[in-house]
Parts: structure tokens; sequence; C-alpha cells
């Protein structure tokens, strides 16, 4: 059970990255289905111009692309940023496409029409507390199935629509009790570097959100 779970949040997004003018690590990417805060690699820094002809901080791009992302939440709208990690012609086979995430994480609180998902950096070795307090971040999910609990483990596949994600499928990895044990067993026992591309290439098989999910 430990070894299959994780917080995990990857996908596919395709748009036109505007680069901020005091840092050009940080910027803002637009798609079809939104304008998010983003956050880009020093891959993806360096890749840039191999793709483009121009450097990352060239004021007028207008080249869309395609990256895989890390997604996390904010308190503020639009409630989503981006963490850009690498840039490719095509999406690996792992990413689904375009407006494609897979999440992995605690149900944090769920009411009628939202649920809330905690994520936060994994238990890794040589792990702080205070990363992992400083990471700690919500994505809000909408149309989650109907038996999603707080404090249980889940795993989705989402979308964007209409400003928020979208739950396009949903399996529960762990009830509470053995959510709250494999939290402490992670502090006692880290998980190892190794098992990373594991995680991150895993097809998940899910069922599909029931059509009476809020």
């Amino acid at each position: 059970m430990v070894d299959k779970i994780a917080f995990q949040s990857i996908g596919g997004v395709e748009g036109i990255y505007l680069s901020s003018s005091e840092n050009p690590k940080y910027g803002t990417l637009l798609t079809d289905y939104g304008i998010f805060p983003t956050e880009v690699s020093q891959r993806i820094i360096k890749k840039f111009p191999k793709f483009t002809g121009h450097p990352i901080s060239h004021t007028s791009n207008d080249i869309r692309l395609k990256y895989s992302t890390w997604l996390m939440g904010s308190i503020k709208d639009p409630y989503y940023r981006l963490d850009l990690r690498s840039i490719h012609n095509e999406f690996p086979e792992w990413i689904e496409g375009d407006n494609w995430f897979y999440l992995q994480g605690i149900i944090h609180e769920r009411t009628s029409k939202i649920v809330s998902l905690k994520m936060q950096r994994n238990y890794w070795l040589n792990y702080t507390e205070e990363g992992i307090s400083a990471s700690i971040n919500y994505l809000k999910i909408k149309n989650c199935p109907s038996n999603v609990r707080a404090s249980q483990f889940w795993k989705f596949t989402v979308c964007f629509r209409d400003g928020f994600l979208h739950c396009l499928a949903g399996e529960k990895l762990a009830d509470a009790p053995t959510t709250r044990k494999i939290l402490k067993s992670w502090q006692i026992d880290p998980l190892h570097p190794s098992k990373s591309k594991d995680l991150l290439h895993k097809k998940p098989k899910m069922a599909i959100a029931s059509p009476n999910s809020n």
C-alpha cells in the first residue's frame, strides 16, 4: 500500500508563455482553458530557443508549445498555478494530451459542490518538516465521485472546465485510518528517490466519475 501511494500532480498543457520583465523564470501561460501564473524550470529556459528561435524572455512570444507541468493550488483567483517542468514536440505517452492532469492526494474537505484535495511534497530522503509545510497547497475539484470523504487518499484524472478542475475519473487508494498510518510511516521510513520515475509513469486505471457526483 505504501509503495503505490504518494502525492502526485502532473499533467500536460499547451499554450503561450509570457515571461515577466523582472525574471523570465516567472510569468503567465495563456491556454484555451485559462490564464495561469507560471514558473518554468531551468531545463525549459535552456531549451526554449531550440523550439522558438529566441530566448524565453522575448517580449513578443506568440508560439504555442507543449509542456509537462506540476499543478498547484492557490487561495487567489484563478486558484491554480503551474510549474512547467519539460518542453515537448509531442506529449510523452503517459500524458494523454493537453488539459489532462493526474493527481494523488488527501481529501481535505468536501462540500456539496467542490472537493479540496490536499497536496504537498513527498517524504523523500533528507526531507525537512519545514519544506513539507511550505509545500502544502489545495486543489479545488468539481464533479468528484459521491463516495469521496475527508481524510481519505484518492487519485483523480482531471481537466479544466469553466475555470475549475473537473474530475474525469477517480479511485480511493486508502481510507482515513490507513492514510494516517501511511503518513506516519513515511516520517519513519521516507520514500527513496529511485521510486520517483516509477510513480511518474504509472498509468492510472480508475472508475469514471459518477453522473450523480457534485
